[in-house]
């Protein structure tokens, strides 16, 4: 069995020195809280968020998280193809289920190369990209901080 190594401290733990935008986003009608971070390397879902709308989660090679440079969380659940609109935009995405703190949903750096290339402006919390033949803005949440972001 083959491990992958990454980083999500700062879905687990504070960590203000990365640069993140943070969003509101549908799964159908249910409203999500989105971390944008290309400090992660895959996109993570929350494990009660998966259980609570009923998303079809299948068994996959264990990722091993490592959280903080502290802890480590083994992942064997990925959901395929989980449709989440943001601002207006549809967008198909695979997930690994985690039990996140602060968030609904982390984009990492996986969903970030899909949209190649991204113009990201963290002063005015903006990101830019092409979709379907379309020039994408999303705008991030205008809060000074974003919620501490801690382990349950």
């Amino acid at each position: 069995m083959s491990y992958h190594i990454l980083k999500l401290a700062s879905m687990l733990f504070r960590v203000t020195s990365r640069p993140k935008l943070r969003m509101e986003g549908y799964i159908s009608t249910r409203k999500v809280i989105i971390l944008i971070e290309g400090g992660n390397t895959h996109n993570f879902i929350h494990e009660s968020l998966v259980s609570t709308l009923g998303l079809p989660a299948q068994s996959t090679q264990i990722l091993r998280v490592i959280v903080g440079n502290v802890s480590e969380i083994k992942c064997s659940q990925v959901c395929h193809n989980v449709i989440i609109q943001v601002q207006g935009h549809q967008f198909s995405v695979e997930f690994h289920v985690l039990p996140l703190g602060g968030v609904d949903l982390v984009l990492g750096v996986q969903w970030l190369k899909s949209l190649d290339p991204v113009l990201t402006d963290y002063m005015d919390l903006t990101m830019k990209f092409m979709n379907q033949g379309r020039i994408v803005e999303l705008q991030g949440d205008r809060e000074d901080v974003i919620h501490d972001v801690t382990h349950h």
